[in-house]
């Protein structure tokens, strides 16, 4: 490249064969050597780069890139101002900083520690890179790792061949880990920056912290059509034809919630990522600011209710707000079924009047999980241990609430019969467990029974369904409770479709399980696929 400098316009020729390029070779002492030529050379400390220079393959700077040092799951603000905007990472350091102009804080910081590489984190600028004091943008595909640890895209074809990859991938420190499978960090109340003590009140007060969010992120992104969608960006389409600018605030969240859930996606799926984790920081901004704070890193969270409201939440940011619009959460999730009042006819003189008034009593409602009841556990002992009895109950048992003939009491709406009449591509079950009142918050500790594969046929009674209709389903996601109902942690079983092999994760742990072990664990959401 050739550099001319203000005021006399002296060509500088550029370093020679032996001297310091972008694949290494020369230190900082050259830099500097270098630096300090040009700097003497001219009039004034402002010298103008040529646009050859864009397009340069050969930085002298390039070298000075940590990728150790990066990390992009944090909030995008300047750890000077804390404004969001016009924000740079300066790739030695990692720290984030706003402008360029010789006033801002990105320009003190690369002249205070001789930190000269900056990659642009802004929509319009995303992963351009710039060399500051000197201000001229550096071309060179060496960078693309960065870029795609920044921003991670998906080809069609690649997206298409996920479920069919073995293998491992190494992060920068040597660490193996499962694409799609990684641990995602546990962001507790007492994390930023708080003294050991006040971690460890702050783990006693609110344990588990927020697991609850970790295990329902590793749920959701299990169900293939729904994680095709965001690997692929799709959702910028629906996203974009919402216009944001233009609804209120509470849509504009959602958006934002959307395109966070989008982001911690296609990171958790990178198969060459830096680290073998994920740190949800901005999924988690985004969930308190689209719930008024409702799910927090404050204290620990039900993760059945976290799900119900963020399919609900998403799929209003989907649709600009419009609930009876048709989105990615609806096909993979909804499922229908006849609620019939079961009071309805009772009091009807013959069959068919009877029959009349239950079908004035039935009406066709939508669901995106059912809910399962357990028995009352028992109040005495064993008789010969004296331990506390645990019951156990097949789960076929509990879907008997849906087979159209059971009465379900309920104070709020009465005696009610449900029946499918519509199955979801993915099933999402949820075994409720806790039971809380303003006197005592109580966990049931039955055991659920199931198998890993279920034929609804064999439960329930589907024949008003096509016979063509599949009813199979498998496992591929079981969260379930460890510990005191007041506290204790949650964990996910996640079921990988290449190696067909079970693993445990909770927060950044990840580890193979049999699959016996799942089903001995208290189980509290399931996600089974459709076969």
């Amino acid at each position: 490249y050739v550099v001319l400098v203000m005021g006399d316009d002296v060509p500088v020729p550029a370093p020679a064969s032996g001297g310091v390029s972008s694949e290494g070779g020369g230190g900082g002492v050259e830099r500097a050597v270098k630096r300090a030529r040009l700097l003497e050379s001219s009039s004034s400390p402002t010298f103008h780069v040529t646009k050859s220079c864009l397009s340069n393959h050969s930085c002298p700077y390039l070298d000075m890139v940590d990728r150790k040092s990066l990390n992009f799951d944090f909030a995008k603000f300047c750890s000077v101002t804390l404004s969001p905007q016009n924000v740079y990472c300066c790739l030695t350091c990692g720290k984030f900083f706003t402008g360029k102009s010789t006033s801002s804080p990105a320009y003190t910081h690369s002249v205070s520690t001789s930190h000269y590489v900056f990659m642009a984190l802004d929509k319009k600028l995303l992963g351009r890179v710039f060399v500051l004091p000197d201000n001229y943008e550096v071309v060179d595909r060496s960078l693309d790792d960065i870029r795609a640890a920044l921003n991670p895209t998906y080809t069609p074809q690649a997206v298409a061949s996920l479920d069919a990859k073995t293998a491992w991938a190494r992060a920068l420190d040597g660490a193996d880990y499962l694409p799609g499978l990684v641990g995602l960090n546990n962001l507790a109340m007492a994390a930023g920056g708080a003294s050991a003590t006040q971690q460890r009140k702050a783990n006693q007060k609110a344990p588990g912290s927020t697991d609850y969010l970790n295990v329902i992120a590793q749920l959701l992104v299990r169900a293939q059509p729904l994680r095709d969608y965001f690997l692929l960006q799709r959702e910028a389409d629906a996203v974009h034809a919402s216009a944001p600018s233009a609804q209120a605030a509470d849509t504009q969240n959602r958006v934002l919630l959307v395109q966070r859930f989008s982001e911690l996606c296609r990171k958790a799926w990178h198969p060459t990522a830096f680290k073998g984790h994920v740190s949800p920081h901005e999924f988690l901004q985004a969930v308190q600011h689209a719930s008024n704070r409702a799910f927090n890193a404050d204290e620990q969270g039900d993760p059945q209710a976290f799900l119900a409201w963020l399919l609900d939440a998403m799929h209003l940011g989907l649709t600009a707000g419009k609930r009876k619009k048709a989105s990615v959460i609806t096909r993979c999730f909804q499922g229908e079924l006849d609620v019939r009042d079961a009071s309805a006819g009772e009091s009807a003189e013959d069959a068919s009047k009877a029959a009349e008034a239950a079908a004035a009593a039935t009406t066709t409602t939508k669901f995106l999980m059912l809910g399962l009841d357990l028995p009352d556990t028992p109040l005495h002992l064993d008789a010969k241990s004296g331990a506390t009895i645990i019951p156990q109950v097949p789960l076929s048992t509990l879907l008997q609430k849906y087979n159209g003939s059971t009465v379900h009491e309920s104070l709020r709406s009465g005696s009610k019969t449900y029946r499918i009449t519509k199955l979801p591509r993915y099933l999402v079950l949820n075994i409720k467990r806790f039971l809380k009142n303003n006197f005592f918050f109580e966990k049931n500790r039955t055991l659920v029974t199931f198998p890993l594969e279920i034929d609804l046929r064999d439960i329930l009674p589907l024949s008003h369904l096509s016979a063509d209709e599949p009813t199979r389903y498998r496992l591929v996601a079981n969260v379930c409770h460890d510990g005191e109902p007041s506290g204790g942690t949650y964990k996910v079983h996640i079921l990988r479709p290449s190696d067909e092999k079970w693993y445990e994760v909770h927060d950044l742990r990840v580890s193979e399980v049999m699959h016996q072990m799942v089903g001995l664990s208290e189980a509290y959401v399931q996600l089974w696929e459709r076969l």
